[in-house]
Formats: structure tokens, sequence, C-alpha cells
């Protein structure tokens, strides 16, 4: 099995180089500029803002391919459509500190199938990991990435204005977080208080998400509010409280 990965010197396209050889597989890749290499699997690894273009490179080229970028809702669909073929969806979830160490171990795996049959062919590439592997068609893989980095934005706001509320009430919001977060639906994650959320995928999902509602003729109260508050704090403290997602 050859496998190429598109976009091999970013973060997410270098740890999934590395997964690829750990799993045994024939790998290439390539980057911004450099010409795609013949493989049976494209796994395109490259910003979002790209993605169009490297399936578009993609025509003469038969194969699997299977995008690791986080892509708004409906993108692979319309590219589906626009380019006639098949693309499945692999989203990753890797932090950029330990990003070799959440490819080989994930939590859980996710894919968005365009079809039953690349679907498996995507599952198969996976199943040495010995993971189940979750899935979906692939229009519901690209909002339930979004979902999961929204949601941690979300909750880091949710705590940042009980830190509003406690510097008008004078209690003790760390302590109150943490005894809340012995109750098995409360995260712990986010309770980091008086800080805004920052980094590179947060604060940009929440953009992209926000605008694709609109764009849809959905209001997203919750997620604007979010972002409002996000806002307010990085405008009263600055950049150096801004807590990475």
């Amino acid at each position: 099995m050859k496998v190429e990965v598109i976009g091999c010197k970013g973060i997410v396209g270098g740890a999934t180089y590395e997964l690829m050889k750990r799993l045994g597989y024939e790998v290439s890749g390539s980057d911004k500029g450099d010409e795609i290499n013949e493989a049976d699997t494209y796994l395109i690894c490259v910003p979002e803002d790209f993605v169009g273009e490297v399936v578009k490179n993609l025509e003469s080229y038969s194969g699997l391919v299977a995008v690791r970028s986080t892509t708004p809702p409906g993108t692979l669909e319309t590219l589906m459509v626009e380019y006639g073929r098949h693309i499945c969806h692999w989203p990753e979830h890797l932090r950029e500190a330990t990003a070799l160490w959440d490819c080989y171990f994930p939590n859980f795996i996710s894919i968005g199938e365009c079809c039953p049959i690349h679907g498996d062919l995507l599952a198969s590439l996976l199943e040495p990991m010995g993971i189940p592997v979750l899935r979906s068609d692939v229009t519901t893989s690209e909002a339930t990435k979004y979902a999961i980095n929204c949601f941690k934005a979300v909750v880091i706001s949710f705590w940042n204005e009980f830190y509003g509320l406690s510097q008008k009430m004078n209690f003790s919001p760390h302590t109150a977080a943490r005894i809340a977060a012995h109750d098995p639906v409360v995260p712990v994650y986010g309770t980091i208080l008086g800080k805004a959320y920052g980094g590179k995928c947060l604060p940009k999902d929440m953009r992209t998400l926000i605008r694709t509602c609109r764009e849809a003729g959905y209001e997203p109260k919750l997620l604007g509010a979010a972002e409002e508050l996000n806002n307010r704090l990085r405008e009263e403290y600055g950049e150096s409280t801004i807590r990475t997602g």
C-alpha cells in the first residue's frame, strides 16, 4: 500500500507521515510547490484554504482521497460535485505541542465516508491502529470537528463568565470550578479562569462556524456571545493571557 501525505511539512502532515510509516505503509510526501507522487491513497493535510487547490491537482490521479484538514461543513460535498470524484474525511484531533503522540494514541478515530466502499478502504487503512473507527457521512464528520473545538471555546468562555461574576461577589471561582468538576458531566477542561482562549485552532474555528451558521440562515447566539466575551478578555488583559486550545 502506497500512501502520499500532501502537506507533509506541516504539524498535521508531519505527524500523519510518521504514523503511516509506523503502520508499515510505503509512504511518500509532498508540500506546496512539490509534484504529487503516485500512490494508492492520498492524505490531504494542508490548511483548509488550500484543500480545493489540492483536490484540483489530483484530477489526473486515481486512488482513495481523504482530507485531514478542518474544512467547514459542506466543503467536501461541494468539491466532490465540482471535480466529480469521491473524497473522504479523516479529521485530525492533534495538539500542536504533542501532535505525534496524539496521532499515535488518539482518544478515538472518526471518518466521514463519501460512500461505503471508500469508507471501508479508509477504515482498512487505519485498522492496524487497533481502535474502533466511528463512521458518518462527510458533512457530519466536518461538522463534528467544529463541534469539538467550538465546545471547548464555549466551555472556556463559560468559566470566564463565572470568573467575572466572582470579581463582583467575592467568592473563589477556582475552588468552585475544582469542586464542580467532580460532577461527571462537568469537564475539567476550561477551568483555568480569567484567560481567553487562543492558539491556532479555537479562534479560527469559532469564526468559521459562526460564519457558516450565518451563511446557512441561522444566527448562532451562544457562539457569538462566547466569541464576544473572549474578544473582550483579550482587549482587557492583552495577548499574554490567551490560552491555547
